[in-house]
Protein backbone atom coordinates (compact mmCIF):
# COMPACT_ATOMS: atom_id res chain seq x y z
CA UNK A 1 0.00 0.00 0.00
CA UNK A 2 1.49 3.32 -1.07
CA UNK A 3 0.98 6.40 1.06
CA UNK A 4 0.68 9.94 -0.23
CA UNK A 5 3.07 11.83 2.05
CA UNK A 6 1.40 15.19 1.31
CA UNK A 7 -1.95 13.68 2.33
CA UNK A 8 -0.45 12.40 5.60
CA UNK A 9 1.17 15.78 6.20
CA UNK A 10 -2.19 17.51 5.65
CA UNK A 11 -3.90 15.08 8.04
CA UNK A 12 -1.31 15.75 10.76
CA UNK A 13 -1.69 19.49 10.22
CA UNK A 14 -5.49 19.27 10.43
CA UNK A 15 -5.37 17.19 13.61
CA UNK A 16 -2.68 19.38 15.19
CA UNK A 17 -4.60 22.59 14.50
CA UNK A 18 -7.95 21.26 15.74
CA UNK A 19 -9.05 22.49 19.15
CA UNK A 20 -9.63 19.69 21.64
CA UNK A 21 -8.97 20.88 25.16
CA UNK A 22 -9.61 18.27 27.88
CA UNK A 23 -13.33 17.71 28.30
CA UNK A 24 -14.22 19.40 24.98
CA UNK A 25 -12.87 17.14 22.24
CA UNK A 26 -16.04 17.17 20.10
CA UNK A 27 -14.56 19.04 17.11
CA UNK A 28 -11.59 16.68 16.98
CA UNK A 29 -13.91 13.66 17.27
CA UNK A 30 -15.85 14.84 14.20
CA UNK A 31 -12.66 15.25 12.17
CA UNK A 32 -11.47 11.76 13.16
CA UNK A 33 -14.88 10.18 12.44
CA UNK A 34 -14.87 11.62 8.91
CA UNK A 35 -11.27 10.57 8.26
CA UNK A 36 -11.80 7.03 9.59
CA UNK A 37 -15.20 6.45 7.95
CA UNK A 38 -13.85 5.00 4.66
CA UNK A 39 -11.73 2.48 6.57
CA UNK A 40 -14.17 1.30 9.25
CA UNK A 41 -17.54 -0.40 9.50
CA UNK A 42 -18.71 1.51 12.54
CA UNK A 43 -17.83 4.67 14.45
CA UNK A 44 -19.39 5.78 17.73
CA UNK A 45 -18.70 7.84 20.80
CA UNK A 46 -19.32 6.32 24.22
CA UNK A 47 -20.65 8.07 27.35
CA UNK A 48 -17.11 9.00 28.44
CA UNK A 49 -16.35 10.74 25.13
CA UNK A 50 -14.15 8.00 23.68
CA UNK A 51 -14.27 7.58 19.90
CA UNK A 52 -14.53 3.90 19.01
CA UNK A 53 -14.02 2.98 15.35
CA UNK A 54 -14.38 -0.70 14.40
CA UNK A 55 -13.31 -2.56 11.27
CA UNK A 56 -14.66 -6.10 11.14
CA UNK A 57 -12.40 -8.75 9.65
CA UNK A 58 -10.26 -11.77 10.30
CA UNK A 59 -8.22 -12.37 13.44
CA UNK A 60 -5.90 -11.27 14.98
CA UNK A 61 -7.52 -8.17 16.45
CA UNK A 62 -5.57 -4.96 16.85
CA UNK A 63 -6.40 -1.98 19.02
CA UNK A 64 -4.91 1.46 18.44
CA UNK A 65 -5.28 3.82 21.36
CA UNK A 66 -4.34 7.50 21.61
CA UNK A 67 -5.29 10.67 23.44
CA UNK A 68 -7.47 13.14 21.53
CA UNK A 69 -7.34 15.95 24.04
CA UNK A 70 -4.75 18.60 24.61
CA UNK A 71 -3.89 20.73 27.59
CA UNK A 72 -5.44 24.17 27.79
CA UNK A 73 -5.90 27.24 29.89
CA UNK A 74 -8.80 29.21 31.27
CA UNK A 75 -8.43 32.91 32.04
CA UNK A 76 -9.03 33.50 35.75
CA UNK A 77 -8.70 37.30 35.64
CA UNK A 78 -7.18 40.20 33.71
CA UNK A 79 -5.26 42.94 35.50
CA UNK A 80 -6.73 46.39 34.81
CA UNK A 81 -3.42 48.22 35.12
CA UNK A 82 -1.42 46.37 32.48
CA UNK A 83 -3.85 43.92 30.82
CA UNK A 84 -2.03 40.75 31.84
CA UNK A 85 -4.05 37.54 31.61
CA UNK A 86 -3.86 35.23 34.62
CA UNK A 87 -4.90 31.67 33.97
CA UNK A 88 -5.51 28.24 35.41
CA UNK A 89 -4.53 25.12 33.53
CA UNK A 90 -6.88 22.55 32.07
CA UNK A 91 -5.05 19.25 32.00
CA UNK A 92 -1.45 18.70 33.01
CA UNK A 93 0.12 21.94 31.76
CA UNK A 94 3.80 22.64 32.41
CA UNK A 95 3.59 26.44 32.30
CA UNK A 96 7.35 27.00 31.92
CA UNK A 97 7.03 25.77 28.33
CA UNK A 98 4.74 28.71 27.47
CA UNK A 99 7.53 31.29 27.30
CA UNK A 100 7.65 32.77 23.77
CA UNK A 101 4.82 30.51 22.57
CA UNK A 102 1.76 31.48 20.56
CA UNK A 103 -1.36 31.10 22.73
CA UNK A 104 -4.90 31.37 21.35
CA UNK A 105 -7.60 32.76 23.67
Amino acid sequence: MAYDLKCIENLFETLSNAHGVSGHEESLQEILKKKLEPYTNEGKTDELGNLIATKYGNKPSVMLCAHMDEVGMSTSYITKEDGFLHFISIGDLFDQTLLNQLVIF
